[in-house]
């Protein structure tokens, strides 16, 4: 081989390395800014699973309130059956005093009964928000780890596309023969 032919051999060569180098820092600052979107992603994640977890806290916590509103609704109403029940057999002896006063006593226990039970119904939207809220968040929180896996698979391909090149790149110049 002439002194010309290995110069211009050693110059392909060269441009290959070189081209090859340029490819692997590109492969590199891809899997870096893969590896920060992945990262962006998972701290979005964990934002939106905390946020669901704590929307069902709450949801539950409605719910233990709404049950108690309810219960005690219950027993309010069978007391106000009681008392205009005992109103409707005092009705009937002409027993007047004790007709409106048990009257009056239905009546009142009906009125607590009525502010529990909107007091159980406000409960109860807000148990049906919370809950909502919950899993909307547990959706923004799955779609979220999937855009972290698909981040971090990408990361990876590219991380292996940038050892290729530098594998190549050593290749080249341990036998330039064998250039691929």
């Amino acid at each position: 081989m002439s002194e010309n032919t290995v110069s211009q051999t050693v110059s392909v060569l060269d441009l290959i390395c070189k081209d090859r180098y340029a490819s692997a820092i590109d492969h590199k600052r891809q899997r870096n800014d893969l590896s920060s979107q992945a990262k962006m992603w998972i701290v979005r994640r964990d934002d939106y699973r905390e946020m669901s977890i704590e929307a069902s806290k709450k949801g539950k916590e409605a719910k233990i309130e709404r049950d108690e509103c309810n219960a005690k609704v219950k027993e309010l109403k069978a007391l106000r059956d009681e008392w205009h029940a005992k109103a409707a057999a005092l009705k009937e002896t002409d027993d007047k005093e004790g007709y409106q006063a048990a009257r009056e006593q239905g009546n009142k226990i009906h009125e607590e009964m009525a502010q529990i039970s909107e007091k159980g119904r406000i409960a109860h939207q807000q148990m049906q928000s919370y809950f909502e809220e919950s899993n909307v968040a547990r959706q923004l929180s799955d779609a979220a780890h999937k855009k972290y896996l698909e981040c971090r698979k990408a990361s990876n391909d590219q991380h292996t596309a940038y050892v290729d090149s530098l594998k190549s790149i050593e290749e080249i110049k341990e036998d330039p023969f064998k250039l691929q």
